[in-house]
C-alpha cells in the first residue's frame, strides 16, 4: 500500500507498507534436503518505508524489512534489515509524442530517476 502525501505539510512524501507471503516448492525443499539443509514450507516479508522528497531532484527513503523464515532456512527464524534508498534526478527531458495524423508535439517534461539502495 502506498499513501502519497500522508501529511498535509509533506504532499510529495510517500508512506509505503507492504507484505509478501511465499510458499517454497517441494522441488526446492527436496534439493535443499539433498544438500543436508532442512527447510520450512513458507516464508514472509513485511516492509515499511517513508520516501521523503527533499527537493524536486533528491529524495531519501529509509526502510525497514522483516523476513520470517528467510530463504526457507530453519536456523534463522527472522531477519531484520534497515536500509536507506537515495533517489537522484540525473536528467530532465521532454518526450516527443506523435499524433495519429502525423503531427508531433512536445509533451510534459519526464524525469529520469536513478535509485541506489544499500
Amino acid at each position: 500500500m502506498r499513501v502519497r502525501g500522508p501529511l498535509a505539510s509533506r504532499p510529495n512524501d510517500e508512506l509505503v507498507l507492504g507484505t509478501v507471503f511465499g510458499h517454497l516448492s517441494s522441488g526446492f525443499r527436496a534439493a535443499q534436503a539433498a544438500a543436508g539443509i532442512v527447510t520450512v514450507v513458507n516464508g514472509n516479508v513485511v516492509e515499511v518505508s517513508w520516501r521523503a522528497a527533499l527537493t524536486r531532484y533528491v529524495a531519501v527513503q529509509p526502510l525497514f524489512q522483516s523476513s520470517g523464515n528467510p530463504g526457507g532456512a530453519t536456523d534463522a527464524r527472522r531477519a531484520n534489515v534497515f536500509g536507506v534508498r537515495l533517489e537522484l534526478v540525473l536528467l530532465e527531458r521532454k518526450e516527443r509524442r506523435h499524433l495519429s495524423n502525423g503531427v508531433s508535439f512536445f509533451g510534459q517534461p519526464r524525469i529520469a530517476r536513478a535509485s541506489f539502495q544499500q
